[in-house]
């Protein structure tokens, strides 16, 4: 894939939308589109940047940025993201990691509608090529948005939901012709379910451990 033409189509989106909260796309190497065997997708940066964060930025080339940022970062889904890396078997800077809209936004519920359609038609145009590059296996989603659009892309079909282990919370598990599975998770920002030993079977089950 085209770093410099992503690079370059997102900027110049971003120049136009009424948002200067800054921008970023992938959460690991660039690198990993093309060696991944396993990817975890979120709808869009949130507005509670780390502490010296790069305000705009295409990819993380340090790492993962879940890893990298883990000290300075406001996120409540670093550590679910590292857990979930440890319990798959994979090292957080292999594992291909990225939001569908790059822009940052304080909620995405008041975003502006120009800034969302944007970004999500940028994300699954993005997405659409990149997931195409390596084909990986196995592909998380904690946003029904993304996983609508990820569903799209994939061509999956719904074979399984099951009960998380937590309250009334679901998982929901798709997959396609090819094996490719797609798990939707419950937002990990609320629904910690990698801090929860309740969770830990259906999340075992549902991202079939041991296969990545």
């Amino acid at each position: 894939m085209d770093r410099d033409r992503w690079a370059s189509e997102i900027a110049k989106a971003y120049d136009g939308l009424p948002v200067k909260q800054g921008y970023k796309l992938v959460y690991s190497p660039w690198s990993t589109i093309k060696t991944s065997k396993a990817a975890f997708v979120s709808l869009n940066p949130g507005g509670r940047m780390p502490d010296h964060a790069e305000l705009c930025e295409l990819s993380e080339e340090r790492g993962n940025a879940y890893e990298v940022e883990r000290h300075i970062t406001k996120s409540p889904i670093t550590h679910q993201f590292l857990e979930f890396c440890k319990l798959i078997g994979v090292e957080p800077i292999d594992v291909l990691t990225g939001v569908i809209c790059p822009f940052r936004t304080d909620r995405w519920a008041d975003a502006p509608i120009e800034v969302r359609a944007v970004g999500l038609k940028l994300g699954e145009e993005f997405w659409r090529e990149a997931l195409a590059v390596n084909q990986p296996g196995l592909i998380v989603s904690v946003a029904p948005q993304a996983t609508k659009i990820l569903s799209r892309i994939l061509a999956v079909e719904l074979v399984d939901r099951c009960a998380s282990g937590w309250g009334k919370t679901t998982i929901s598990i798709f997959q396609n012709a090819t094996g490719q599975r797609l798990v939707q998770l419950p937002h990990l920002s609320t629904f910690k379910l990698f801090s929860r030993p309740e969770c830990r079977p259906a999340l075992e089950m549902a991202l079939k451990v041991g296969d990545c």
